[in-house]
Order: structure tokens, then C-alpha cells, then sequence
């Protein structure tokens, strides 16, 4: 196989990638006591730490409850998991307010995507 064809089906993996992340939408919103695991995350090279790296510590130590789950797929399926509306009536609120965010983001990257790919194929 040569440079190039190798080169192809290396962009070729990596547009199947990064179609298959957009293809599914996750949403997930918690409560709970998070201020004692936050304390002890720590960032890298003395910057503050990541929200990933404040989640990673929160689910390891902290007193979480889910509040809405939202799984939407590509072709239509959603799967979404709501705890308590009563309880948590803001809450679910401000998750349905995150799921209509990440549609509208995701549908921006997919045009942006879209976009990039026509611009390959026109050259």
C-alpha cells in the first residue's frame, strides 16, 4: 500500500470517528454536595483543574443524585431517564435546557463537518 493510500484510509478512520460522535447526543444533568471533592482536585502544571478532572473526582467521591438522563441518536431514537420532577422541577428545566444547547451545537458542528467534507470532494 502506498504513503498515500495509507494516508486515505487514516483520514477515512478519522471522519468515521468523528461521524460516529456526532451521530449520538448525551446529556447528563446531576445534583448533590460536590465542594468537599472538589477541594482536592488539582490541576496540571498550576493551572485550575479541568471539568473533566472536577467530575472525575466528583464521581468518584462525591454525594451525587442524577437528575435527567437524554440519549438522541442520529436517526431519531432518544432514551432519556427524568428523577423526580417534582423534586427537582429547576432542574429538569435547566436539563432540557442542556439538551436544546447541545442539539443546537451539535447541529452546528455537523453542518461545519458537512461543509469541510464538500469542500474536500469539490478540490
Amino acid at each position: 500500500m502506498s504513503g498515500e493510500e495509507a494516508g486515505f484510509k487514516e483520514a477515512l478512520a478519522k471522519i468515521g470517528e468523528k461521524l460516529r460522535d456526532l451521530s449520538e447526543l448525551n446529556v447528563r444533568t446531576y445534583t448533590g454536595d460536590i465542594s468537599a471533592a472538589v477541594a482536592d482536585v488539582q490541576g496540571t502544571d498550576g493551572k485550575p483543574p479541568t471539568a473533566k478532572q472536577v467530575m472525575d473526582q466528583v464521581f468518584q467521591n462525591g454525594d451525587l443524585e442524577v437528575v435527567g438522563l437524554t440519549s438522541m441518536m442520529i436517526d431519531g431514537d432518544i432514551d432519556e431517564f427524568i428523577s423526580n420532577v417534582d423534586t427537582h422541577k429547576d432542574l429538569v428545566a435547566v436539563h432540557t435546557g442542556s439538551v436544546k444547547t447541545g442539539q443546537a451545537t451539535r447541529s452546528a458542528a455537523f453542518e461545519l463537518f458537512k461543509s469541510a467534507i464538500g469542500d474536500l470532494i469539490k478540490k
